[in-house]
């Protein structure tokens, strides 16, 4: 256990959200991600909702100054905005541009050498452009910022990330740096898309598995202490649930299992499963004082009971699903470790207990 715990700052954790998808291994994955190399960029943008264009302007430009701050480090490829698509103020620019043309309709192209004539033609044809809506864009541009029943869509930012959006640790960090945009309004800014889903997920993990481990701790040893009675035989009986945590993280750094965001929910299901162990045998042993004669009674229902356990999660492993191997693959590592706690680790203990207790009568 000692050398094992040393093992554990090497304890990594898959962000890869694809891979316990098996989307490494779909053609639908493997082309989409050919389409994004082919167009330069992610198909899977953040959606900002703001309530109109003149916010939107704002916050599309506090996201780029944030983009320049940041450098490599900002997380984000670049922002769309309908405003982008559609000048402001064209009918104030319509008269520059009228003013504009009738100068160079002054101008005799007999005068000028031909690289310059081609340009003057240009400029004319530039300058007598009329204003212009979204509905005079491209249709495949117009769906990017179209919604269901026709409403405005001014206040709509489309965000695409510079990453890929199943690489889990620097989600958190796209996130990170989208929640930080400011608004220039009251109200918060309403961002929606599979990578905010994702990173809500991982925050949901780190922020709530402490809590639940905690939780889970403190109420199992109450629990085991009201039953036992007894602070020494709890602590005794605690002893399979840590040694298999410690193994079991142990070997998952020296193993190429890994923890994510799916098998993590094993950890208390372990621990419960130690505790109940533990449990059997230190109710027997309170009976007896005989380590030998405990473990004649308890082991080979504890053996039996977590066979049949791994049974059950090892099936699991016979899917081609990656992520439900990886849960199969962590509950067999945690029930071998805790098969070993409760017939070895415990009853050694207990043996050792039961020798000094004789020695000292």
């Amino acid at each position: 256990c000692i050398g094992l715990a040393l093992s554990f700052p090497n304890v990594n954790f898959d962000y890869d959200f694809q891979s316990l998808q098996g989307g490494h291994q779909l053609r639908s994955v493997i082309l989409n991600s050919k389409v994004s190399d082919i167009l330069g960029h992610s198909q899977s943008p953040l959606l900002l909702i703001t309530d109109t264009g003149e916010e939107a302007l704002q916050i599309s430009e506090d996201i780029r100054n944030r983009q320049r701050e940041l450098g490599d480090a900002s997380t984000i490829d670049f922002v769309a905005a309908q405003a982008d698509l559609i000048p402001q103020n064209q009918e104030e620019k319509k008269v520059v541009m009228d003013e504009i043309y009738a100068i160079a309709k002054k101008v005799k192209s007999s005068r000028l050498e031909r690289p310059m004539r081609k340009k003057l033609r240009q400029l004319k044809k530039m300058a007598k452009i009329e204003p212009f809506g979204m509905s005079d864009l491209p249709k495949a541009v117009q769906q990017r910022f179209e919604t269901v029943d026709g409403s405005d869509s001014q206040g709509i930012l489309l965000v695409y990330p510079a990453i890929a959006i199943s690489d889990g640790a620097r989600l958190r960090y796209f996130a990170k740096e989208i929640r930080d945009i400011s608004p220039t309004s009251e109200k918060p800014i309403i961002a929606a898309g599979e990578a905010m889903v994702l990173a809500d997920i991982l925050e949901v993990i780190f922020i709530e598995s402490p809590q639940v481990m905690y939780f889970t701790l403190i109420a199992v040893f109450f629990t085991v202490l009201i039953l036992l009675g007894n602070l020494k035989n709890t602590i005794l009986a605690l002893l399979p649930a840590t040694i298999t945590m410690v193994i079991t993280i142990g070997l998952v750094a020296l193993t190429p299992v890994h923890f994510d965001y799916l098998n993590i929910v094993m950890i208390p299901v372990l621990f419960g499963l130690g505790v109940d162990g533990g449990i059997h045998i230190m109710t027997r042993f309170a009976e007896n004082q005989d380590a030998g004669l405990t473990m004649q009674q308890t082991s080979r229902a504890i053996t039996g009971a977590l066979v049949t356990s791994a049974l059950g999660f090892g099936a699991m492993m016979l899917t081609s699903h990656p992520a439900l191997r990886s849960l199969a693959a962590l509950s067999l590592v945690g029930l071998a470790a805790n098969l070993l706690s409760c017939l070895v680790g415990l009853p050694s203990l207990l043996a050792v207990l039961s020798k000094r207790s004789l020695i000292h009568e």
